[in-house]
């Protein structure tokens, strides 16, 4: 019986090429929509809002394509004009951009220049040559469908999917992995038709870069494959892979705008601060940080379990900190091996151009993780130094170096079939981990509450989930955990204002808090002219929101310190008056 069930096993994998074809596509569809039946329903979160629903350019459709994710854009706007604010259709566009993903990897790993099967005799002659007739890795179908399986499980892919607003980065993976299909089929496509669809690849190409900047390292990518799979003469690889590598000006020329003549120093200006998102961090230590990360982004998805919107990582500012070098010395030897297999596995003159090597598979995988990642997680500081979705494009070459690994070692150790069937049991695991993450994403209250769990001295998580609670109209909820925020970051500005609104709402400390509307803008920016006047305000109204809570040391703190930021604050001067008696 046993054999049996391995038999057809074996039989779906590498059994009649189309028909086994519709199968995979069709499985991995199912187990996409399985693992993210439960997100139709998710609100917006976070930066949903400013982006979508509160985004002129997205609800007038006004987007040039100069706009640097103008393409992104265009998809938001597309979905509002169908059905306004209803999260439903974001979500279904989200999901089918992330099984469309996970169809282009099984496309380009079916199809691509590795001895993919497509039904050519020499093909699937030079893969059954390499890996012998019996073995189920005779055929890297088998590494195509568990690749494109395990990337559309992955609990770890839930940022970039039900996360509304990262579909920047999964639709950018979209055009990145499409790119290479087409450049693909069109070096395996003989006359005018091969150019046509580099046409359509050098499209895609454009469109990625449009979405989002992490697509600058597509003609790299696309040059990597090159030299790893394909041969002939220079001139004939070169003429195929420099239109791509042309379209790595669109992401700098989109950052710097000229107009005349403009004097070099400002270019310079303009570049430094195109490359430096929201902080003031050095370089260096966001790249020292970041070793650190890279190792977070491996571990999460080797072993993704106590996942995070918003990670409490501490940042490195010494090489030789032990989590810093340790983690270097690991992705040192990772690349190393990487370099190694390339060497190994150097064509022979028995070598076709579709001769099967998974440890060229496996060495390919490993490099393209390291270059996606590099837009974000090298010299280029970003406010926020982690965070999941940045893994999601990367994600691609780690399961693909893993299942090429599988398969070396099934292929020697004739193991096939447990190992392959530990892999299927791996994507049911990762799919009902995914399905149980985006129950945390189902409501803002749970959401934050896990955060806050997992990130207890991050400030931004507790202000969020006051604000969370507010939304509820739960004004009791609300206040310990701006009150939270503020401890742990007396200078966040939307704690405070989320602390004024609560207290508005309650109605019982009318004419006892006081108002600093026009003050502060939309985005929580302080006009300075009036910063000791705010100050005053909301430490005023801090002091009202201690005292519900009965804690009137800290309430009495708080109005004394408005009384030194405005000494005529007269609210202030009362208030303290009132809760001295009341202590």
């Amino acid at each position: 019986m046993v054999k049996n069930v391995a038999d057809s096993f074996i039989n779906f994998i590498t059994g009649n090429i189309r028909r086994a074809t519709l199968w995979h596509c069709l499985l991995i569809a199912l187990v996409g929509l399985a693992a993210y039946a439960n997100t139709f329903s998710v609100p917006f979160q976070l930066d949903d809002v400013r982006a979508i629903a509160q985004n002129p350019a997205v609800v007038n459709m006004d987007i040039p394509f100069s706009y640097r994710r103008a393409v992104g854009l265009w998809s938001f706007a597309l979905n509002y004009r169908l059905h306004g604010l209803n999260v439903a259709g974001y979500h279904l566009v989200n999901l089918a951009i992330h099984i469309g993903t996970a169809l282009l990897v099984y496309a380009l790993l079916n199809f691509g220049g590795w001895g993919l099967g497509t039904g050519d005799r020499e093909r699937e002659g030079s893969v059954k040559a390499f890996t012998g007739p019996h073995s189920p890795v005779s055929n890297s179908r088998l590494v195509a469908l568990f690749t494109a399986l395990i990337f559309v499980a992955h609990p770890v892919q839930t940022q970039a999917v039900t996360y509304i607003v990262q579909r920047f980065a999964s639709l950018a993976t979209f055009f990145f992995v499409a790119a290479i299909v087409c450049y693909a089929r069109g070096r395996l496509t003989a006359g005018g038709k091969g150019w046509l669809w580099h046409v359509g690849g050098i499209a895609c190409a454009v469109l990625a870069m449009k979405t989002k900047e992490i697509a600058f390292t597509l003609p790299i990518v696309i040059a990597l494959y090159e030299a790893l799979f394909f041969r002939g003469g220079f001139v004939r690889r070169a003429a195929a892979v420099v239109p791509y590598l042309l379209t790595m000006a669109i992401i700098p020329l989109a950052f710097v705008r000229l107009g005349g003549a403009v004097p070099a120093a400002q270019v310079l200006d303009q570049a430094r601060q195109a490359t430096s998102v929201q902080t003031m961090l050095p370089r260096i230590d966001y790249l020292f940080t970041q070793f650190r990360v890279i190792i977070t982004y491996l571990r999460l998805l080797i072993f993704p379990v106590n996942q995070n919107l918003d990670y409490d990582f501490p940042v490195y500012h010494s090489f030789f900190a032990p989590p810093v070098f340790l983690s270097s010395l690991l992705l040192l030897a990772l690349f190393a091996t990487a370099v190694w297999l390339v060497l190994k596995t150097r064509p022979t003159p028995h070598d076709s151009l579709f001769t099967f090597h998974p440890s060229r598979l496996l060495a390919f995988g490993i490099l393209w993780f390291f270059i996606t990642l590099s837009v974000e997680s090298s010299v280029i500081p970003i406010v926020d130094v982690i965070f999941e979705h940045r893994v999601y494009l990367p994600s691609i070459g780690a399961i693909l170096a893993f299942v090429s690994a599988v398969a070396m070692l099934a292929g020697r150790r004739g193991l096939a079939v447990p190992l392959f069937a530990g892999l299927a049991v791996v994507v049911v695991i990762f799919a009902s981990a995914a399905f149980r993450r985006n129950l945390v994403w189902s409501d803002e209250v749970n959401l934050w509450s896990d955060v806050t769990a997992k990130s207890p001295n991050l400030s931004r998580p507790w202000n969020n989930l006051g604000y969370a609670w507010l939304k509820r109209n739960d004004q009791g909820r609300a206040l310990p955990s701006l009150i939270r925020s503020i401890e742990l970051n007396p200078a966040y500005t939307d704690a405070y204002l989320n602390i004024e609104l609560a207290l508005r709402r309650m109605g019982t400390f009318r004419g006892k808090m006081a108002n600093s509307a026009g003050m502060v803008d939309g985005r929580g920016n302080l006009d300075v002219r009036c910063l000791r006047r705010w100050g005053a305000i909301s430490n005023n109204n801090l002091g009202l929101a201690y005292e519900s809570m009965g804690r009137y040391k800290e309430a009495t703190a708080a109005f004394r310190k408005a009384l030194i930021m405005d000494p005529e604050m007269a609210q202030a001067r009362l208030n303290l008056k009132a809760v001295s008696d009341e202590w």
